[in-house]
Order: structure tokens, then sequence, then C-alpha cells
């Protein structure tokens, strides 16, 4: 966990230092761990979190507790610091960023296995679709179906030498070991051998053709495999566990935590977000900004932390010092919020807002 390599790190540079990492996250379920007297013992809260949740979370937390909270986030090569004094200045929740463009993300839902649900998603429901309202479909008002703002798709031949369709299927499998606690697999070439080794049948659709002009598809659509027989179905089901067999079954929850790397979680959301994307033609969507979207992750680059952690350090050492001495001082005298963007140099620092004298005395 990032907290305890920080607190080894830090104790390699000053071994006198007292630090207790905590490995639990920051949140409304976890006020029993991070409770009344967890705050009032602080004299100052860090914030370097990598997401908005969070961020207004502990500004919510100081602002009650009455804490100075110095505040950072990185995107890219831009980044700011905001200091936040009790009593004196704004707080972080005072101001909300304008609504995130939002992208096509496909919901995470129960399945039967990976490949399967490669086909649905982006072969069989879409040939479904074209079957019903094929390209030149024509509405019985003489009107084309599909215009600009109601795009035609077309489905998606499964490639396992295409990385992003390879990708769903190592994070989708994954994501189904782990909710039936089975060992995970991660060796590409071991999957595809799985996959070359149980090819899926060729899914057709008959459908009736209707003058409706509705996009959903009506009962009178059928759709299955080709070259189904009972004899195969048989062959199938006969595969199937027993009911005594599943007594023992262990089923977990996955907990959507999209701040992790390596849980499968985004990887799936990236490869179905560009997968969707190929089936309507549309521009597909970098990880870094699926990440900072659909779980409201801030990134960064290692320089533009680096340097808004110097930031941060400077207006840290200024809380410190002036901490006796903020009674009938005005704090834009000391404390200042800043906004960085490496890529053009340019650097602003902007001081606190006038403010009235104030008499405080810190908790």
């Amino acid at each position: 966990m990032k907290s305890n390599t920080v607190a080894k790190v830090m104790s390699t540079w000053k071994s006198s230092v007292n630090i207790h990492a905590f490995v639990d996250r920051v949140d409304s379920e976890t006020e029993h761990i991070f409770d009344d007297k967890f705050f009032e013992r602080l004299n100052c809260v860090i914030d370097a979190v990598d997401n908005v949740a969070t961020h207004k979370y502990l500004d919510h937390r100081c602002v009650y507790y009455r804490k100075p909270l110095i505040v950072s986030e990185a995107s890219g090569v831009k980044s700011n610091v905001q200091v936040v004094v009790p009593m004196l200045t704004e707080s972080y929740n005072s101001t909300d960023d304008p609504p995130e463009r939002s992208i096509p993300i496909d919901i995470i839902l129960n399945f039967p296995n990976a490949r399967y649900l490669f086909e649905k998603q982006f072969h069989n429901n879409i040939a479904r679709l074209l079957a019903h309202f094929p390209p030149d479909h024509v509405t019985h008002t003489g009107q084309r179906f599909w215009i600009e703002h109601k795009m035609c798709p077309h489905v998606l031949q499964f490639d396992s030498s295409d990385k992003t369709h390879l990708d769903f299927i190592v994070a989708a499998s994954n994501l189904i070991a782990y909710v039936y606690d089975i060992p995970k697999i991660v060796d590409r070439h071991e999957i595809i051998q799985q996959l070359n080794q149980n090819p899926m049948v060729k899914f057709q659709v008959k459908t009736i053709v209707t003058d409706d002009d509705d996009d959903d598809l009506k009962s009178n659509a059928y759709d299955g495999f080709e070259g189904e027989t009972v004899s195969k179905i048989d062959a199938i089901l006969s595969q199937l566990p027993k009911v005594d067999e599943l007594l023992n079954l262990i089923v977990q929850p996955h907990d959507l935590k999209l701040e992790d790397d390596f849980n499968f979680q985004l990887d799936y959301i990236v490869a179905a977000t560009n997968l969707r994307a190929e089936n309507y033609g549309i521009e597909t969507v970098e990880r870094i900004e699926v990440k900072r979207i659909a779980g409201r992750i801030i990134p960064a680059i290692v320089t533009t932390t680096t340097v808004v952690a110097g930031l941060m350090s400077l207006e840290m050492y200024k809380i410190s010092e002036v901490y006796e001495r903020l009674t009938n001082k005005k704090v834009a005298d000391h404390v200042r919020s800043l906004i960085l963007e490496i890529g053009c140099d340019d650097l602003q620092g902007n001081e606190i807002e006038d403010v009235p004298y104030v008499n405080y005395i810190f908790r």
C-alpha cells in the first residue's frame, strides 16, 4: 500500500520520526477509525488523494473539526494547491468543477463467461439490431432510420490478435474468477489457447420484417446459434455441475474500486468502452481518460506530482510558522493558493481573498 511505502521511505530519512501508516479508505464507512479522537489531535491535514469524492469528504471533516487543510490536485501537466484555513478562507467544497463529459461505459453485470459476453455485447446484439433495422432502412414516413444523431453500428468479429479484444477477455474472465474465488489467469498465451479450444458457435438472426420505427427489437425477432440441436444442448447441460457439487461454492461481491489498477475493473471498463466505440465508429478513449471520467480519479505525471508536492510543503511550513500567530492576523499575508501548468511554464499564485480580522484558536 502507498501509505506503508511512504512510511518506510520516510523512516530512512529520519529514524526518530514516528509514523503510523493507515491502509483504510477514508470515507463515511471508516469513521469508527478516523473518529473524533483521530481528528482532534491533528494540527494540519495534507490531502494528496487522487479522487474528487475523497477531496470533498476530507474537506467536510476538516471544516467540521476546524483543521487547516492543504489540498493538491494534479492532472497531466496541470496542478493546483489550495490552502484552507478554518474561519478564514473558503473551503474545497465552496466551488464545484464543471461537469465531466460522458463516455459510453458498459456496466459490469453477472455473465456466464467472458467469450460469450463479448459475442453478446459486441456482435449478437448489434447483429439483431441490424437485422431488424438494416443500414438502408427507411421508416413509414420515407425518412432514413439511421441518421446523424442515430449512428448505424457494425458488428465486431472477435480477433484474439486484437489487443482491445483480448483485453476485454482477460479483464472479464478475471472479474468472474474473483466472484467465484477461482485463481486468476493473466497469461495471455494460455487464454488464447483456451479460446481456440472452445470456439463459439456461429450466431444467426431470424426476424420478421415489420414497419415499426422503434429502435428496440420486438418479440417477433428470434435469434440463436446456427446448427443448434437438442443433442448439442443436452451435451452442454451434461457438463454443468450437479446441485450437491455447488453446496460449498464461494461467491463474493467485487466492490467497485477504480483507483486500484490491478483488480481488472478499470481494464474491463476501458475495453468495453472502446469496443462499443468501435461498434459505432467513434473515437476510442485512452485508459487515463477513462479513469479520470469513470472513477473521478485525478491522474498525474511524475514531474507534476513532484512540483506540487514541493508547493504543498512550502504552504505547510507557512501554516506551521503562523500556527501560534494567526490571531488578529490576515491569513492572506501568509498562505497562497497556487495553480501550475508545466507545459506552459506558468505558475499563478493568487493571494487568499482579503478577510476581516478573526480571533481564532486552534483546538
